[in-house]
């Protein structure tokens, strides 16, 4: 927020249909999870993910890419030899990829993603707990949870101009997060005003529509998933 700098792209997964429309996560990742399909689909998009980040960093070479990951990933041992891999396959440092995982999953799971966390971290990559606000005790996640990045959810962004109290848990989470050394990325901004205040808060980065729409994938993503 503070140099108005695009550092990073959150990819966004989306099925195309059979008629060639685009399908949102909604409609087809509840039908992965029954099936047992999540763990293929985290592996596809950490494989095409940095393959793309590896075209965009051609022209953008300090870009970061973030990357949401369902808990089926963080509960695989072979999680971290998997990027480690691709990372070296497409010659991407492990520092420009920001595995994302929510609030509510981690707590679930706590053990797994702890695990897996500083395995991840080891690489040189970095994490980030999503959604971040609306769990039971959720400040107290952060002894246990070593990320890199707080994304506040939106639910306390979208409001946030005319919200008094918005403003003051919003404050909270900047006030923790500086003092563990973390970074805040205030999720749904879509006015300047909003942008402004978050500012003024403190917020270090700021996504949603006034900061960039989601845009048309690369080639390099659109491979067909097996």
């Amino acid at each position: 927020i503070a140099s108005g700098e695009t550092t990073h792209h959150e990819v966004l997964l989306r099925m195309r249909a059979e008629d060639g429309k685009l399908v949102g996560p909604d409609a087809f990742l509840p039908a992965a999870m029954r099936f047992g399909l999540m763990a293929e689909i985290d592996t596809w998009m950490i494989e095409n993910a940095i393959a793309a980040l590896a075209e965009y960093r051609v022209e953008q070479p300090e870009l970061c890419f973030a990357i949401n990951l369902s808990v089926n990933a963080f509960e695989s041992e072979n999680l971290a030899t998997f990027v480690r891999a691709q990372l070296t396959k497409h010659a991407v440092p492990a520092q420009s990829i920001v595995f994302e995982i929510t609030e509510s999953l981690a707590v679930r799971h706590l053990k797994h993603v702890e695990q897996q966390i500083a395995s991840l971290r080891t690489l040189g990559c970095q994490l980030a707990l999503d959604d971040f606000g609306t769990g039971y005790s959720s400040f107290s996640h952060l002894k246990r949870l070593t990320v890199d990045y707080i994304k506040i959810d939106g639910g306390f962004i979208r409001g946030i101009v005319s919200n008094p109290m918005d403003q003051l848990v919003v404050q909270a989470i900047v006030t923790i997060a500086q003092g563990l050394g973390k970074k805040t990325v205030a999720e749904f901004v879509a006015e300047p005003e909003t942008e402004d205040l978050l500012r003024t808060i403190g917020v270090d980065c700021a996504q949603g529509y006034y900061i960039g729409e989601p845009s048309p994938i690369m080639k390099a993503l659109s491979a067909t998933f097996p």
